[in-house]
């Protein structure tokens, strides 16, 4: 297993010997993306926040 941290600091990538699971953030280190690879086939959740930095929509 494997870990990498972006250089603000944050998690960005997670590995293992089945799957890559990437995480995006925006401009205030908000989780925005996470994107997780498995064997070829990619599936992705994104996170909305409302102007008070509270998630309003998960897609």
């Amino acid at each position: 297993m494997g870990y990498d941290v972006n250089i603000n600091g944050v998690l960005s990538q997670i590995t293992d010997h089945n799957s890559t699971v990437n995480y995006g953030y925006d401009l205030e280190k908000r989780l925005i993306l996470t994107e997780r690879n498995m064997e070829g086939k990619t599936s992705s959740i994104a996170y909305n926040y409302d102007i008070d930095g509270n998630i309003n929509e998960i897609t």
